[in-house]
């Protein structure tokens, strides 16, 4: 899973991995289904593009290359009048 800290600590940055991991088996556990997982090819969680596209997880799931992103996610301005998000 990408994680682009800017001022995270290691210890952070694994935490943050850890809890991503462990919500997908939790998630897998009661589903009862196998979930891989697949890291964006840019190392990005999402950033909208000029174009209206995006980038890094977010891009994946709206693309529908994937079903889910599970991560330290944030939304911040433009993004969270997004319709993708609501």
């Amino acid at each position: 899973m990408p994680f682009n800290f800017v001022d995270g600590s290691l210890e952070e940055i694994h935490l943050f991995a850890y809890l991503s991991l462990r919500f997908k088996d939790l998630i897998q556990e009661y589903l009862n289904v196998e979930l891989t997982v697949v890291h964006p090819r840019d190392h990005e969680f999402g950033l909208k593009k000029s174009n209206g596209s995006w980038t890094g997880c977010v891009g994946q799931v709206k693309e529908g290359f994937v079903d889910l992103g599970i991560g330290p996610f944030t939304i911040r301005g433009k993004a969270a009048s997004s319709r993708f998000y609501h």
